[in-house]
Protein backbone atom coordinates (compact mmCIF):
# COMPACT_ATOMS: atom_id res chain seq x y z
CA UNK A 1 0.00 0.00 0.00
CA UNK A 2 1.32 3.50 -0.78
CA UNK A 3 -0.67 6.08 0.68
CA UNK A 4 0.77 9.81 0.27
CA UNK A 5 -1.08 12.55 2.07
CA UNK A 6 -1.05 15.45 4.07
CA UNK A 7 -2.42 15.60 7.66
CA UNK A 8 -4.57 18.92 8.96
CA UNK A 9 -5.48 19.16 12.33
CA UNK A 10 -7.33 21.92 14.16
CA UNK A 11 -9.11 21.60 17.42
CA UNK A 12 -12.37 20.19 16.05
CA UNK A 13 -11.62 18.28 12.98
CA UNK A 14 -8.49 16.26 11.12
CA UNK A 15 -8.90 15.95 7.26
CA UNK A 16 -6.37 13.97 5.41
CA UNK A 17 -5.98 14.64 1.62
CA UNK A 18 -3.94 12.90 -0.85
CA UNK A 19 -3.08 9.67 -3.07
CA UNK A 20 -3.59 6.26 -3.15
CA UNK A 21 -1.19 4.21 -4.54
CA UNK A 22 0.00 7.13 -6.76
CA UNK A 23 -3.31 7.12 -8.80
CA UNK A 24 -6.98 7.22 -6.37
CA UNK A 25 -7.61 10.12 -4.87
CA UNK A 26 -8.51 10.14 -1.57
CA UNK A 27 -9.55 12.13 1.07
CA UNK A 28 -10.49 11.45 4.77
CA UNK A 29 -12.31 13.86 7.50
CA UNK A 30 -12.80 12.97 11.25
CA UNK A 31 -14.50 14.68 14.18
CA UNK A 32 -14.42 12.99 16.41
CA UNK A 33 -17.74 11.12 16.90
CA UNK A 34 -18.25 11.17 13.06
CA UNK A 35 -15.67 10.27 10.34
CA UNK A 36 -16.08 9.68 6.80
CA UNK A 37 -13.48 8.71 3.86
CA UNK A 38 -13.98 9.10 0.04
CA UNK A 39 -11.47 6.74 -2.41
CA UNK A 40 -11.27 7.56 -5.86
CA UNK A 41 -14.63 8.65 -7.38
CA UNK A 42 -17.28 6.48 -6.24
CA UNK A 43 -16.17 4.68 -3.01
CA UNK A 44 -16.97 6.37 0.52
CA UNK A 45 -18.08 5.26 3.90
CA UNK A 46 -19.08 6.83 6.88
CA UNK A 47 -18.20 5.61 10.79
CA UNK A 48 -19.97 7.14 14.00
CA UNK A 49 -18.01 6.22 17.25
CA UNK A 50 -21.04 7.02 20.31
CA UNK A 51 -18.60 7.00 22.83
CA UNK A 52 -16.25 10.04 21.83
CA UNK A 53 -16.63 13.25 23.40
CA UNK A 54 -14.23 16.24 22.52
CA UNK A 55 -11.55 16.66 19.62
CA UNK A 56 -10.25 13.67 17.33
CA UNK A 57 -6.98 12.09 18.26
CA UNK A 58 -4.58 11.62 15.50
CA UNK A 59 -3.32 8.26 16.41
CA UNK A 60 -7.36 7.02 16.21
CA UNK A 61 -7.45 8.98 12.89
CA UNK A 62 -4.15 7.07 11.62
CA UNK A 63 -6.31 3.65 12.45
CA UNK A 64 -9.66 4.90 11.10
CA UNK A 65 -7.66 5.52 7.60
CA UNK A 66 -6.40 1.97 8.00
CA UNK A 67 -9.14 -0.04 8.21
CA UNK A 68 -11.17 2.25 5.23
CA UNK A 69 -8.22 1.62 2.99
CA UNK A 70 -8.62 -2.37 3.79
CA UNK A 71 -12.24 -2.13 3.58
CA UNK A 72 -11.68 -0.24 0.13
CA UNK A 73 -9.45 -2.45 -0.98
CA UNK A 74 -11.40 -5.52 -0.13
CA UNK A 75 -14.69 -4.35 -1.00
CA UNK A 76 -13.13 -3.40 -4.76
CA UNK A 77 -11.16 -6.15 -5.34
CA UNK A 78 -11.05 -6.89 -9.23
CA UNK A 79 -12.90 -10.15 -10.17
CA UNK A 80 -10.28 -13.07 -11.17
CA UNK A 81 -11.62 -14.33 -14.52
Amino acid sequence: MALKVKILKDDRKILAQGMLDGAVPFHFEDSGDRWRVRIGKNWHHTGFERHVIGQPNLADARQKIYRAIARFRNECKPTMA
